[in-house]
């Protein structure tokens, strides 16, 4: 069994730096350009807003590109995004128990076939 091992955050950053990789997305990840930053299809997944709002060079901490959302915007768009989440999930959900009801009619349908076939 391997341990895992946590990098510290400033560590983690001094690389990334030292990396070449200086513009974080509005969704954490890391790129070496502002342009690679902005285009991030991360953040389609990861942010509330569905795509990145804003980039950061971490040497400074300031925004480069695009425009930090305030609190309030973050917490409401948030709120959005949970609800969004949550019908995803109910219809994932809905999709997997048809596909299930799907696979049990067809195994039952291939065992009733095999009965018959048998002469039961």
């Amino acid at each position: 069994m391997t341990a895992a091992v946590a990098t510290p955050v400033s560590s983690y950053i001094a690389d990334s730096i030292a990396e070449g990789f200086f513009f974080e997305c509005s969704c954490g990840e890391l790129y070496s350009s502002v342009s690679a930053a902005s285009g991030c299809r991360k953040c389609r997944n990861y942010h509330v807003f569905g795509y990145c709002t804003h980039v950061k060079d971490i040497r400074t901490w300031d925004v480069v590109w695009g425009e930090e959302p305030s609190k309030e915007e973050y917490e409401a768009q948030a709120e959005v995004a949970r609800q969004q989440w949550a019908a995803e999930r109910e219809y994932l959900d809905m999709l997997e128990r048809k596909d299930r009801e799907e696979r049990e009619e067809e195994e039952w349908e291939v065992y009733e076939a095999k009965a018959e076939a048998e002469g039961y």
